[in-house]
């Protein structure tokens, strides 16, 4: 079928575009062009015999009433609908009366489809119409010429029944000859004779009655009982007397049993009606009213009966409406037939999807619109799951990393995918009816005249033997390895592996194979890589006499070791794969193996070694130290790969350095304790000796080395505490220190409140005892001199670390009195603070820094990496 022709008078491109684009969305196959003036109107008319014309209402140019008084001057009718921007109801009706066939307001363009499809039905019909009443002009001249040629029986009697004239038709329904009838009285040879009192009775009152039509049976000359139509007419003379009759005499038999035949079918039709599964209404062909309904069409809505359908009809689902439903009754009733599909709403609210018939019909007498419908829902839900999978399937074709092709008999490609394209640098129209290997640029493709696959290369390619291996026999072929030289330039020649599956499909009748190309050039090199990898670590690790490596299943039986494991355990490999229980010791330590391997089996996977021992096939024990890790297949654990090599030597050392270990642990423990013993007696002599001092400074100066010593002797203890023998908790440190200062000075928590800052940090003796001896001089200096004359006040102590410069923070401030301004504490006549300033600086390599803005604040920074841990 030729597209539509549709002429645009517009003299807005946009608004042009914009109909045409809405016309298009109702899949309508049309041609188009768009004038804004007479001229080109008219040329339009002439060259371009558009099937439609949509017009604009106005324009700077020219009008629609003017387009369409020169559409309507044509000699041939051509559909015109009025485009407008506004209109009101009279420049409507103007409209239509010069001849529009519709009307729609641009705000409204959305209707322009559904009004081009209505005109252009009205058009269909208005053609039809034209030619049925020429066809009735014709019926006209045959009636004319049947009357002069009737077929029907005529007869002509006189006023006593005796036959005047009988024409050939009559002679030949009953089987007579004009003789035999001429004379004789015509209801007694012609009239069955039960029905013979019917015709005198209708002769006797023919003055009365003197045009009838009447039925009755009739008898041929065989005997044989027939049905006539008889329209008989009275004779009369020039005084309207009568003398005779004439008839018309039809054989109606096959109308009779028509008849009785039409009423079995009603019947049949009444029972079909009701009992039919298929939802059959019956509309008023105007109103669209519901006239009758079968059970099945009520129940389709899940209503009750024909009362409640005919309350609810139309029970749409949207997109449709009741104004559709009525717009296509009325084009059934123009048009003589009109299908469509759409979705309804039942009472329960779920909707349905029907496919209607609508046929004019005549009921009694009166054309109405017969609507069957069939439920067409679960079709409708297989073809969104088939358009769904069809898209899916399309998607596939076009985004699949794989060369797909389908090609037919003589090898040629029919269709390609755009992965083949892009593997090729051609385009997919390009590619279509070339062969395999010439699309697809393969090296030897023009070896022959003949073309790809003629070559003597070519005899031996895989690819193409099992492309014509499907084509021939129809077998299927999956994954074939193929070599391929690939010409990626005239210089380019590049080696490539592909996996080649073939399957044959019918294309129209016809056998053709859908051919697939994976790529796994660099998957092939990997695996002779890996191959040769495999290889060179097989006489790696069987070459390796101090370890073995070795493989279990998920029953944790061995299923490979490697040969070294006779040189380390005397067994065989033979004896491995048998059993590994039995090789197993009963110690204790074991049973941390097991659960390590079960464990790995589960997939839950644990770095670190794992030890073993088991016997010698000398006898003795030996350690192993192994190294397993759970395989996967699919992310299900198929079995455990491992490594061990024997640490027995290593192991009796571990032991040795262990006994031995205890035993300096032992004896530094007891150093410890000792010293702090010693410098306990140091400290006692001392006191004894500054209690028998009359000279308060010098006994100060003794009780501040008591101090001093004590502070000291505190770290020994904590690290004859500690299960540390070389690191003690410094901030547990500075709090017993601090409170061992607090009581030795008598300080009362309500005058000096001391409070703490402390990160908890390990430190080994070699920074706690100079932290400590720094500690107690500023912690005392704080108590005897930052408080005079019985104030109250604070010290804060804090001990911090600095992460990011590897280095720890210690510091000790109060709210006292301070220090004199420009105080040179490096200079000081007293030993307290030289002696910090020589530890932070010296043996502690820091740096010391005091402030005395509202009191003393001593910041001592150093690093904690100088030493090591010695123990």
């Amino acid at each position: 079928m030729d597209p539509l022709r549709i002429l645009f008078v517009e003299d807005l491109a946009a608004d042009a575009e914009m109909a045409r684009r809405e016309i298009s969305k109702e899949k309508i196959t049309f041609t188009f062009r768009v004038v804004d003036t007479e001229k080109e109107f008219r040329k339009a008319l002439a060259e371009f015999r558009p099937d439609l014309i949509v017009s604009d209402y106005a324009m700077p140019q020219f009008d629609g009433m003017s387009a369409l008084r020169i559409t309507r001057s044509q000699p041939d009718y051509i559909p015109f609908i009025m485009l407008t921007g506004s209109m009101n109801e009279e420049t409507a009706v103007a409209c239509m009366k010069e001849g529009a066939d519709d009307y729609v307001l641009k705000e409204k363009i959305r209707r322009l489809p559904f009004a081009v499809r209505e005109t252009l039905e009205m058009n269909h019909v208005r053609r039809e119409r034209k030619r049925a009443l020429s066809a009735l002009r014709r019926s006209e001249e045959k009636y004319h010429l049947l009357i002069r040629n009737l077929n029907e029986g005529l007869m002509q009697v006189d006023h006593n029944d005796r036959i005047l004239y009988v024409n050939e038709a009559l002679c030949r329904m009953f089987g007579y000859s004009e003789e035999e009838l001429t004379g004789k009285i015509g209801y007694k040879i012609l009239i069955f004779k039960e029905d013979q009192e019917i015709i005198k009775e209708k002769n006797r009152s023919r003055t009365e009655t003197p045009h009838e039509r009447y039925e009755i049976r009739g008898r041929k000359k065989t005997g044989e009982i027939i049905w006539l139509s008889i329209s008989g007419s009275a004779v009369t003379d020039e005084k309207g007397k009568v003398t005779g009759s004439v008839g018309l005499l039809t054989d109606i038999t096959e109308g009779k049993r028509a008849e009785e035949r039409l009423r079995e079918s009603e019947l049949r039709f009444k029972t079909l009606f009701n009992e039919s599964p298929v939802s059959i209404i019956i509309h008023d062909k105007e109103t669209g009213e519901i006239i009758d309904a079968n059970e099945s069409a009520y129940t389709a809505y899940g209503l009750n009966s024909l009362d409640d359908l005919k309350k609810n009809a139309f029970w749409t689902e949207p997109p449709y409406s009741a104004d559709d439903a009525l717009k296509w009754i009325r084009k059934a009733a123009a048009s003589g037939i009109q299908t469509f599909e759409w979705k309804n709403r039942r009472a329960d609210g779920r909707f349905f999807w029907e496919f209607v018939t609508l046929r004019r019909v005549v009921v009694n007498g009166v054309e109405r619109i017969l609507a069957t419908s069939v439920d067409i829902t679960e079709r409708k839900k297989a073809e969104e799951t088939m358009y769904e999978q069809q898209a899916l399937l399309t998607a596939i074709y076009r985004n699949a990393l794989l060369v797909l092709m389908v090609v037919d008999t003589d090898r040629r490609i029919q269709q390609v995918n755009g992965f083949a394209a892009q593997f090729a640098g051609r385009d997919v129209k390009e590619m279509v009816g070339l062969r395999g290997g010439e699309a697809l640029r393969c090296l030897h493709a023009l070896d022959d005249p003949k073309g790809c696959g003629f070559g003597e290369f070519c005899q031996q390619c895989i690819i193409r033997n099992t492309v014509l291996d499907t084509l021939e026999t129809a077998k299927t072929h999956l994954q074939v390895e193929a070599p391929y030289h690939f010409l990626k330039d005239e210089k380019d020649v590049q080696e490539m592996t592909f996996l080649t599956s073939t399957t044959p499909i019918m294309v129209k009748n016809e056998r053709m194979a859908l051919v697939t190309l994976q790529d796994i050039t660099d998957r092939k090199r990997a695996q002779d890589k890996l191959l040769e990898s495999e290889n060179r670590m097989r006489a790696i690790i069987e070459g390796t006499p101090h370890l073995f490596f070795y493989t279990q299943d998920t029953d944790a039986k061995i299923t490979y070791i490697s040969p070294s494991v006779e040189v380390i355990t005397g067994y065989s490999v033979s004896d491995w794969l048998a059993s590994v229980d039995w090789f197993i010791t009963d110690n204790k330590l074991n049973d941390y193996a097991r659960s390590r391997t079960r464990a790995h089996l589960r997939g839950e996977y644990t770095k670190g070694p794992i030890p073993l021992e088991i016997w010698h096939a000398d006898k003795h024990s030996i350690w192993l130290e192994i190294y397993e890790t759970p395989v996967f297949c699919d992310e299900k654990v198929v079995g455990i790969q491992g490594v061990a090599h024997d640490i027995t030597e290593r192991k009796k050392a571990e032991e040795a350095l262990q006994i031995s270990l205890q035993e300096k642990t032992r004896l530094i423990g007891e150093l410890y304790h000792r010293t702090k013993n010693n410098m306990q007696v140091i400290m006692s002599m001392l006191s004894i000796q500054a209690g028998r001092m009359k000279n308060e400074r010098l006994r100060a100066v003794v009780q501040e080395s008591v101090n001093r010593i004590q502070t000291m002797a505190l770290v020994h203890e904590k690290l004859y505490q500690s299960r540390s023998l070389s690191r003690i908790n410094l901030d547990d440190y500075i709090r017993e220190l601090a409170q061992l200062l607090v009581r030795t000075y008598n300080v009362s928590p309500g005058k000096i409140k001391l409070s703490f800052e402390l990160d908890p940090i390990p430190a080994l003796i070699d920074y706690a005892v100079p932290c400590g001896l720094i500690l107690n001089e500023l912690i005392s200096n704080a108590f005897k001199y930052a408080f005079p004359k019985g104030q109250s006040g604070s010290v804060r102590v804090g001990l911090r670390r600095i992460r990011e410069k590897k280095t720890i923070e210690l510091t000790v401030s109060d709210n006292g009195i301070g220090l004199p301004h420009n105080y040179d504490y490096r200079s000081s006549s007293t030993f307290g603070l030289p002696i910090i300033v020589a530890i932070a600086e010296h043996q502690l390599q820091g740096k010391i820094e005091f402030q005395g803005e509202k009191g003393l604040t001593c910041r001592v920074v150093f690093r904690d990496d100088q030493y090591e841990e010695r123990v």
